[in-house]
C-alpha cells in the first residue's frame, strides 16, 4: 500500500509541476521554432547564392575564353605585322 500511495503522490506531483514546467519550456520551444525558421531561411539563401555563383562563374569562364581567343588573334596579327615589316625592309 505504501508503494501505491507513493505512486499516486508522484503522479500528483508530476501533474502539479507540469504546468510550471510547460510555462518555462514554452519560451524555449518558441526560441527553437524561431531558430528553425532562421535556419531554413539561411539554407534557402545558401542554395540561392550557390546557384547564382554557378551562373556567374559560367559567364566569367565564357568571357575568359573569348578574351583568350582575342589575345591569340591579336598575337597572330602582331606576328604578321612584324613579318611584313621585315619583308618591306629587305
Amino acid at each position: 500500500m505504501v508503494t501505491g500511495n507513493a505512486v499516486e503522490n508522484l503522479v500528483d506531483a508530476a501533474s502539479a509541476m507540469s504546468p510550471v514546467i510547460m510555462d518555462r519550456l514554452s519560451g524555449m520551444i518558441m526560441i527553437f521554432k524561431a531558430l528553425g525558421i532562421i535556419a531554413i531561411i539561411y539554407i534557402s539563401y545558401l542554395i540561392y547564392m550557390a546557384i547564382t555563383n554557378f551562373r556567374r562563374r559560367k559567364k566569367l569562364k565564357n568571357i575568359e575564353d573569348k578574351v583568350s581567343e582575342m589575345d591569340e588573334k591579336l598575337d597572330n596579327i602582331l606576328v604578321e605585322i612584324k613579318r611584313l615589316k621585315k619583308k618591306i625592309k629587305n
